[in-house]
């Protein structure tokens, strides 16, 4: 190989910039000048040739990206496969090598198609291999002529475009390079990308998953998730607005921008220049029809903004992404003999543990107990202060989840008021309390027929009725910053929460709601009858402010309320 073409393999600028013509915005043909977005995408494969050089030790590369708009993802990726398979990535061969592109729809496989066939007319002849279409599917690299091809193959390599739909699709391949393209639209994703993934070696391939948001939850939000948490091996590229050095508008000779509520948040934030305020006011105003919310869907400065805007979630988003921002690690652990004894792999995460003398509330949720499927939870809160101590969260028969770790839980935090739901197996949680003679469980009132009057029962029923008194208070406790949060699962499950088209409330598909329930349960028992089970004290010393609901320990001198927020 000569010199020239080891600087186009090892350069990938050079490649673009000589090699590869796109359609821009203006519908001229131009080289492709890989842009500051792009840019970074191409670091993060650089980076992983260069630390491993040896094709044949060399892991696949998973990387994950949460696009917004324009950034040209998607261009660069099909370029990227377009040289593997015809030039070579560094220290690689392009011989017998597939690349698969996985669209969403027809649609979009159309427009990648025309993109791979724009790639290889303009390709020059020098390093032009020989290449037989097919139609609407792709290009193989390989000697067109039959009669020629047991001589002179060429490369054999393919570049396969597939659309979603198809379920066996990468069935029958080992796939090199893997671009998933706008996963979080496809339908079952789950499914076909199991069948794909499991065509992908584990050395020197490339997987890029591509996508913008569509609300909290599923497929793609879960593996972006979980790529942030280091809990998979996908590297996560978010670029936010702001980072587009093209995303400015000029100002005016002594033009001033005066700055409202929500955009000096934003410089503060993110340290934004008045050309970029400026820009920001005319997109909105231009082509959004005003509507700042469209703005972070369109343009999103954080990933979770991007997630947060495109869904139907039911809690403040705004807060929510705060909270995210600054939640911190509990003590992860187990009770054993009224201690709290640190575990990796235990029920319990602490973030304060009890003091003396303090009033705390236990909020339980009582699943089936199974290995899969929803959890039993429980959440601590402390009744002056309304801040999150600890939860409780795995699967255990319910039986158990009543009779021995709720007990243990309730008893290390001052014998704290545990409000179990006794819907399905919560009310074998309930007895189960009730056997060891628990001190401190909510009683409900409830019409009894038979003898025509309210009596008392054990345990919280979540029903039609209080399933939105809770909620509701729990959605106003989150707004207002009356409680405080540190928990990054709790957030999660509140992100991931939303409101149905009929005006139900539930966690979305694939999501859980268990701590989310346990928590809006301890709240609402919290606000309205914990002095029905703790002996009354000195108004003046009150950890509860029975008057209107609200934590005295957030209250100032004058009575006045301070949220959280200004903590």
């Amino acid at each position: 190989m000569t010199n020239a073409l080891l600087k186009l393999k090892h350069d990938n600028h050079l490649y673009f910039r000589k090699c590869l013509k796109i359609k821009d915005k203006k519908a001229r043909i131009v080289p492709f000048t890989i842009n500051d977005s792009q840019d970074r995408l191409n670091q993060i494969v650089t980076d992983h040739y260069t630390k491993y050089p040896d094709p044949d030790t060399r892991p696949t590369l998973y990387i994950i990206i949460l696009k917004a708009r324009q950034q040209g993802m998607s261009t660069f990726t099909e370029g990227l496969f377009f040289k593997a398979i015809t030039l070579g990535l560094p220290n690689d061969k392009p011989f017998n090598k597939v690349a698969m592109i996985v669209s969403y729809d027809d649609d979009s496989a159309k427009t990648i198609n025309d993109m791979s066939g724009r790639y290889l007319q303009y390709l020059p002849d020098v390093i032009k291999p020989m290449n037989r279409p097919i139609r609407g599917k792709g290009i193989y690299f390989e000697n067109p002529s039959r009669e020629e091809f047991k001589v002179k193959p060429g490369l054999q390599s393919k570049f396969l475009i597939e659309t979603a739909n198809n379920k066996n699709a990468g069935s029958g391949y080992t796939i090199n390079y893997l671009h998933i393209s706008e996963l979080a639209k496809w339908q079952d994703a789950e499914t076909t990308m199991t069948s794909l993934l499991q065509s992908v070696p584990d050395y020197n391939g490339i997987v890029i998953v591509e996508s913008t948001a569509m609300g909290v939850g599923g497929y793609f939000y879960d593996l972006w998730m979980k790529a942030k948490q280091g809990k998979n091996n996908y590297v996560p590229l978010f670029i936010p607005w702001y980072e587009h050095k093209e995303y400015v508008t000029p100002l005016a000779a002594g033009e001033e921008v005066k700055l409202d509520q929500i955009e000096e948040e934003l410089v503060q934030n993110y340290n934004l220049t008045p050309e970029q305020v400026k820009w920001r006011r005319k997109t909105i105003s231009d082509k959004l029809n005003g509507d700042d919310e469209k703005f972070k869907q369109e343009y999103p400065s954080n990933d979770m903004e991007a997630f947060l805007t495109s869904g139907r979630t039911r809690f403040n988003t705004r807060i929510l992404t705060q909270w995210l921002n600054r939640a911190k690690a509990g003590e992860q652990g187990n009770i054993e003999y009224g201690q709290f004894v640190p575990q990796h792999d235990g029920y319990i995460t602490v973030w304060k543990h009890p003091e003396p003398g303090r009033r705390y509330v236990i909020g339980a949720d009582t699943s089936e107990g199974l290995a899969t499927g929803d959890y039993d939870a429980a959440t601590v809160w402390d009744a002056e202060t309304w801040e999150l101590c600890a939860r409780w969260h795995g699967h255990i028969d319910p039986d158990v989840f009543g009779e021995i770790e709720l007990p243990r839980l309730g008893k290390y935090y001052n014998e704290a008021l545990i409000v179990p739901e006794v819907n399905n197996h919560g009310y074998t949680t309930v007895t189960a309390l009730k056997r060891v003679n628990y001190p401190r469980i909510y009683m409900r009132e409830r019409y009894d027929g038979l003898v025509d009057e309210m009596t008392k029962a054990l345990g919280w029923r979540t029903d039609a009725r209080t399933k939105p008194l809770a909620i509701d208070f729990m959605a106003k406790c989150i707004r207002e910053g009356l409680i405080r949060v540190h928990d990054e699962q709790l957030i999660n499950e509140c992100i991931t929460y939303i409101r149905e088209a009929d005006g139900t409330t539930n966690a979305q598909e694939g999501c859980f709601d268990d701590l989310v329930m346990a928590s809006a349960i301890a709240l609402f028992v919290l606000s309205n009858y914990l002095s029905d089970y703790f002996d009354a004290r000195d108004p003046a010393g009150s950890m509860y402010d029975r008057q209107d609901n609200l934590p005295h320990a957030l209250r100032d001198d004058r009575g006045h309320f301070n949220s959280w927020e200004n903590y």
